[in-house]
């Protein structure tokens, strides 16, 4: 049944409700319109969850309700759906939940669940812990669960207390979307399998708690800790997928900033030949794998914010095995080596527009001049991968220390025995009138 199209037919809504009972799959996607005549806002099956509290659905496998209600002035509910009598689903293995909810009882059945709550939402419901840990501890068979916006905030397991932790020995796939604290805390009380994927939006729009995000402009230094801290809290998890024996191994580590989006994104990945996460780019694009994906909001761009989560990503997650490195900083500094010296397995690197990397283009090649001979930054680097190459953004003095520096660098390797073999370019800029200026001449 979908109310978005703003069409129905009352006959088919009423042999919906007679016969509910019946069904194996019940999708509902319904949003708030304005009435064509009256233009006053409505739903065309805005009950659709109190019909279903306390029925008995012996053959339902899957249920998706989608009711947007950002349209619809309302008052808070009086009825707390979580004390509303559960329905009885003994099959259900796909529930899906998006600004409602429906009680359900224990289901070992239940694979996929997925509880959205936005903040465009008209109808707020209050979330307590004990809903949420109650919900999961009913379901101990889940293989994909995603939270987003349905975290509340609540007080961490101490480790001393990690016994209490519920316990999803087959989960496969966490995704959560909430602020920083919800997230944190409730991490502490799950106890996962160690090859779990774990995606996290911290102070994402439309999935965060009143009073967050933190006003990372006024403190960032004080907020950058509180931020660090769910690496230190997720990185343990993942040590032992570090090794090279494991069949989902990490062996990629992508760390974007998105000014855009005013966020920075850090990225864990394994060889799969099998996988499906088509917003990996670049080497990642093709027979990788997402491990962790941890995207941070409401993020202060700058050189020192980007090297505390890099070093911060290294510290907690022992990547020492890493052969495929994607870096995207907004700003560059001289400080590569020292952060980068520990990667010594890299044979792939992508950066994301050359010109404007001269010190990391310094720190592959001979360093700073006069410098004394120092070991290879990545002594087994062969692939180069640039998603842009574009000379036309930078001053004509910035263009020729580039072209210069990349052309030494490259010099320099094949003279250490360790020369560039690949050089992956997805887009080359350069204006027509200076073709001569640009690399391409040189490299020929």
């Amino acid at each position: 049944f979908d109310g978005r199209a703003g069409t129905y037919a009352q006959d088919n809504l009423r042999f919906a409700e007679d016969n509910i009972d019946r069904a194996r799959t019940i999708i509902v996607r319904d949003v708030a319109l304005k009435h064509r005549r009256t233009r006053a806002n409505h739903q065309v099956w805005p009950d659709v969850s109190k019909h279903l509290s306390g029925k008995e659905l012996p053959t339902l496998e899957k249920l998706v309700l989608h009711l947007n209600t950002y349209n619809i002035q309302v008052q808070e509910p009086t009825i707390d759906l979580f004390s509303q009598p559960p329905m009885v689903a003994p099959h259900l293995r796909h529930l899906s939940f998006v600004d409602t909810f429906t009680p359900w009882s224990p289901s070992d059945s239940l694979t996929f669940l997925e509880l959205i709550q936005s903040e465009s939402t008209a109808h707020k419901h209050t979330i307590l812990p004990r809903h949420i840990l109650d919900l999961l501890k009913s379901s101990p068979n889940l293989r994909t669960l995603r939270l987003l916006g349905w975290i509340p905030d609540m007080a961490s397991l101490l480790p001393e207390n990690r016994y209490q932790a519920v316990e999803l020995p087959l989960l496969s796939e966490l995704w959560l979307a909430s602020s920083l604290h919800p997230c944190l805390a409730l991490w502490t009380h799950l106890s996962l399998p160690s090859d779990v994927d774990v995606h996290i939006q911290l102070n994402a729009p439309g999935y965060t708690i009143d009073g967050f995000p933190f006003p990372l402009q006024t403190t960032p230094r004080n907020e950058m800790d509180q931020y660090m801290s769910l690496l230190d809290a997720i990185g343990p998890h993942f040590r032992s997928s570090t090794e090279l024996s494991e069949p989902r191994c990490i062996s990629g580590l992508s760390i974007s900033e998105l000014p855009e989006e005013g966020s920075i994104r850090i990225c864990l990945c394994a060889r799969d030949p099998e996988s499906e996460d088509y917003d990996l780019t670049g080497p990642f694009a093709d027979g990788f794998g997402l491990r962790v994906d941890i995207q941070y909001y409401n993020w202060v761009s700058n050189i020192e914010t980007f090297l505390r989560a890099l070093r911060s990503s290294l510290h907690q997650f022992d990547l020492t095995n890493v052969d495929t490195l994607e870096l995207m900083p907004t700003y560059g500094t001289e400080e590569w080596r020292d952060v980068l010296g520990q990667l010594t397995h890299v044979h792939t690197l992508s950066i994301e527009n050359l010109p404007h990397h001269l010190y990391l283009l310094q720190a592959l090649g001979r360093g700073k001049e006069n410098d004394p001979i120092q070991p290879l930054l990545f002594p087994h680097l062969h692939t180069l991968w640039v998603t842009t190459f574009d000379w036309n953004g930078s001053p004509v003095a910035e263009r020729e220390v580039a072209r210069a520096r990349f052309i030494d660098m490259l010099e320099y390797r094949k003279a250490r025995g360790v020369p560039l073999k690949h050089l992956h370019i997805d887009e080359h800029v350069v204006d027509p009138d200076r073709r001569g200026e640009g690399c391409s001449g040189a490299l020929v």
